[in-house]
């Protein structure tokens, strides 16, 4: 089975990005642009690679709900924004365990009135969000992660035009997560484009920024993270 590279759009759709590890924390941003974004959101719930979307993306907003009074302002803030325009929000790992389903009922109304809201959740093997995604990245695999990646793959809801989907054998998936890893390639599943899923490789470091400000603040989170991990071992 071989792969092709995606190259779709996703400005308007909802993707997973599939979290194993703090290195895996990266927004796609290669298949997010296109548009000129009224607003951009970061929901925060001290998960996985909270410090990197930080530093690495320019807000105009972030938001570390702790009450449902404080999802609600959230809402009324996206709901504000996405009235002037096309907005993209994210939730880390954290913020996407947290989220009552209420919020996720909330977003899709405002897309069912027509508004663009592009929405990437991060999420991990052992919890999956509610709903059907666009798109569901995972990071080049590593072998103990194949097992994980691909249950996902066996978790994800039928499109209605095709019937059921079936991921690939594991002998096959297994020989398609060794080739992407070993050249830095990740995997994807998407509809968008098809009529049923298909997978396709892509590579996150063609959506990480590479310039000089933007390689210091990832260093410097590292640094803060590395210095929390050390005091609580001390």
């Amino acid at each position: 089975m071989e792969l092709e590279g995606f190259g779709a759009s996703l400005v308007g759709h909802v993707s997973w990005v599939i979290v194993e590890n703090e290195r895996d924390v990266w927004l796609p941003w290669e298949f997010l642009t296109g548009t000129s974004y009224q607003g951009r959101i970061f929901i925060s719930g001290g998960g996985t690679g909270t410090r990197l979307l930080e530093a690495e993306n320019t807000w105009s907003a972030h938001f570390s709900p702790a009450s449902s009074r404080d999802w609600s302002l959230v809402a009324t803030y996206t709901k504000a924004c996405s009235a002037g325009g096309a907005v993209f929000l994210t939730l880390d790992v954290g913020a996407a365990r947290q989220a009552p389903a209420a919020f996720f009922t909330f977003l899709d109304g405002l897309v069912a009135e027509g508004r663009v809201l592009t929405r990437v959740y991060f999420c991990s093997h052992d919890h999956l969000l509610g709903g059907l995604p666009d798109a569901v990245f995972f990071p080049p695999l590593a072998a103990h992660g194949a097992l994980g990646a691909r249950g996902v793959l066996a978790r994800l809801p039928s499109r209605a035009s095709s019937g059921v989907w079936h991921p690939p054998p594991p002998g096959e998936w297994d020989t398609l997560v060794s080739a992407t890893a070993a050249s830095g390639l990740g995997i994807v599943a998407t509809h968008v484009g098809e009529s049923e899923w298909r997978l396709f490789w892509h590579k996150p470091a063609d959506s990480m920024p590479e310039n000089t400000v933007q390689t210091t603040r990832r260093a410097s989170a590292w640094i803060q993270s590395a210095g929390i991990m050390l005091d609580r071992c001390c």
